[in-house]
């Protein structure tokens, strides 16, 4: 407890110590405060004064087409990269050499345009409105009037740029295109020849992409076709359902309830709902039997009662889907037999050989395929001479540059350097009160002699 007075009392004549060396050192403290203060003054006022000017826009996007084998598609391409990518073109020397020989910046300042547009690469800033597509251009220098015909000129300079590009894109796009459709031609040509060679040998005539005639000019190969297809499907669902059957007959009743359930039939619509109830019961016989109630108790017996009914509900159900089962195979039997018979009859009928006829619909779809082809790339390339012809604006404006007011500078500062000016004021002035306080070493009062000297004041003798 001594102790801890003693700590108390240490610290509380540290404070007085502290406090004592401010109110001696007082005014330089405040001389010292003064002076950085003037200083801080003096440096704001001889800084040069910097205006703002800045344009907001929208950047729209360019809608660009991509082919692959023929196909069109477009994209904003907006995504995560492309701001930072069109604010390094914009402050790119090439964008600000344009903006620069524009406004005759450089002859202006009476300097080189490449210093010029090092200088505009400083001053011009980029930023993008948060969760828009909105792009800040702001512009700062030392003279107001210029900052608005800078930033004014960026803007320009940029959507030239943008207008340039998309340009090639356009052409190249074209090129692109014109090559691609005289390829396609070719391969439509040599298609075309093969086809007609065919034709004549087969005897079959071509009637042309949209004329149905050609596809049903065999009437009976499409027939057989479509009968084959049909006893193909039967059979395969005959094969499936003996499987079922099969399966399923030699289980019990209740592991062909299990099954069905499980196979999600449309047999299992109508007992699925009496499954699931009789487990509930079973599960609550097993809940009262396992809390102490027996056999003999009236709730299990009454659980146990509609257990029952349930039960006898399933295995009824449980017969009925075994008949349907069985009914549904001999119709099923029934039916693949008939279409059996109606395939062999379609056969017979047939005046093309298979081979002749798989060849001539080969040969004509790779022809139509590649005439598909063709006028895909033939609307992709009319797409875009129209997207070339269409005025198209890369920026929309939202905030036109202005001339700021004489006052209304954007640096330096002064609040803020006068605010900085006074803390560090009060902070050297305070260090180097305490500083100089360390290198005085005379004695001032009778506490300093019993400091120092350590031994107890008996008596003050006048001066």
């Amino acid at each position: 407890m001594d102790s801890n007075n003693l700590n108390v009392n240490e610290a509380n004549l540290h404070a007085v110590d502290y406090w004592q060396v401010l109110k001696n050192r007082y005014g330089m403290i405040i001389l010292t405060f003064i002076l950085v203060m003037l200083t801080a003054a003096v440096i704001t006022y001889v800084m040069p004064k910097m205006y703002e000017s800045r344009v907001v826009v929208e950047m729209m996007p360019i809608e660009n087409k991509s082919m692959n084998l023929g196909a069109s598609n477009s994209s904003s391409q907006m995504g995560g990269n492309f701001f930072a990518t069109q604010f390094s073109i914009i402050k790119s020397e090439e964008t600000l050499k344009i903006a620069s020989e524009d406004i005759l910046l450089a002859k202006k300042w009476g300097i080189p345009e490449r210093s010029s547009v090092q200088i505009l690469k400083s001053i011009v800033d980029t930023q993008q409105e948060r969760g828009t597509n909105l792009v800040r251009i702001s512009v700062r220098h030392k003279d107001r009037e210029d900052v608005e015909k800078i930033a004014e000129a960026v803007v320009k300079a940029y959507g030239k740029r943008r207008k340039a590009n998309e340009t090639r894109r356009l052409e190249d796009a074209l090129e692109a295109f014109k090559r691609k459709e005289q390829e396609q031609e070719a391969k439509v040509e040599d298609h075309r020849k093969r086809l007609y060679e065919l034709s004549r040998r087969l005897g079959k005539p071509y009637y042309g992409m949209n004329n149905q005639t050609a596809r049903n000019d065999n009437m009976t190969e499409s027939t057989f076709k479509k009968t084959t297809d049909r006893y193909e499907t039967a059979k395969k669902d005959r094969d499936a359902l003996e499987i079922i059957v099969g399966s399923l007959s030699g289980l019990d009743n209740d592991a062909l309830l299990g099954r069905l359930i499980t196979s999600g039939r449309e047999e299992a619509s109508s007992i699925r709902s009496d499954y699931t109830a009789l487990d509930q019961v079973k599960e609550s016989i097993s809940v009262m039997i396992a809390t102490g109630l027996g056999e003999a108790h009236p709730r299990v017996k009454a659980t146990r009662v509609r257990a029952a009914e349930i039960q006898a509900r399933l295995n009824t159900a449980v017969i009925r889907v075994r008949d349907k089962l069985g009914s549904d195979l001999i119709t099923m039997n029934k039916r693949v037999e008939k279409l059996k018979a109606d395939a062999e009859e379609d056969d017979t009928d047939r005046t093309l050989t298979a081979q002749e006829e798989t060849q001539f619909g080969e040969v004509r779809d790779e022809f139509e395929k590649e005439m598909r082809i063709l006028e895909t790339i033939k609307n992709a390339s009319l797409q875009e001479r129209i997207s070339e012809g269409l005025l198209w604006e890369p920026l929309r404006y939202h905030e036109m540059p202005a001339t700021p007011e004489q006052g209304a500078y954007v640096s330096p500062n002064w609040v803020l350097n006068m605010a900085l000016g006074a803390v560090a004021g009060l902070i050297f002035g305070v260090g180097i009160a305490f500083a100089l306080e360390l290198m005085d070493t005379s004695v001032k009062s009778l506490e300093d002699v019993e400091k120092y000297l350590q031994v107890p004041v008996l008596a003050v003798v006048p001066r």
